[in-house]
C-alpha cells in the first residue's frame, strides 16, 4: 500500500526524488510554499514587465527627442536592447540580494525553515 502526500500540486510538478544525504528530499514543500506566497504578490510580478517599458518611454523617447537619430537608426531602437538588459539584470540583482536579506534579517524566514524538519540541504537546494 502506498501513502499519498499532502500536497499533491508539488508531487505534481517535481515528482518524488531522492536527492542523496546532503538533504532535499523536501525541497518541493518549500517550491509549494514559494507557490502560495507569489500568488499573493502578482501585483510585484507584473510590475517586472513595465519597469522596461518606462524605461524605454522615459529614456528611449523622451532623451530620443533631444539627440535624435544614431547612425541612422531612432534612439529609441538603439537604446532599447541596453535598457532591457538594464531591467533583466536590476530584477535578478533585486531579488538576489534584497530578497534573501530581508528573510534572513527581518522576515526570519531561513530561522523558520530550520526549526521544522527540513535539513540545511533541504534549504540549499532551494535558494
Amino acid at each position: 500500500m502506498t501513502t499519498t502526500t499532502a500536497f499533491p500540486l508539488t508531487r505534481l510538478l517535481l515528482g518524488r526524488r531522492s536527492f542523496g544525504p546532503l538533504g532535499g528530499a523536501k525541497a518541493p514543500l518549500m517550491v509549494e510554499r514559494n507557490l502560495l506566497v507569489y500568488r499573493r504578490m502578482w501585483l510585484a510580478m507584473i510590475s517586472g514587465f513595465f519597469e522596461p517599458l518606462f524605461y524605454l518611454l522615459s529614456i528611449g523617447v523622451g532623451l530620443g527627442k533631444l539627440t535624435g537619430a544614431v547612425d541612422g537608426v531612432p534612439y529609441a531602437d538603439y537604446v532599447a536592447p541596453g535598457l532591457l538588459a538594464v531591467s533583466a539584470m536590476n530584477g535578478a540583482v533585486f531579488d538576489a540580494t534584497f530578497n534573501v536579506f530581508f528573510k534572513i534579517k527581518y522576515g526570519k524566514i531561513y530561522d523558520a525553515m530550520l526549526a521544522t524538519p527540513l535539513r540545511v540541504g533541504d534549504i540549499v537546494r532551494l535558494r
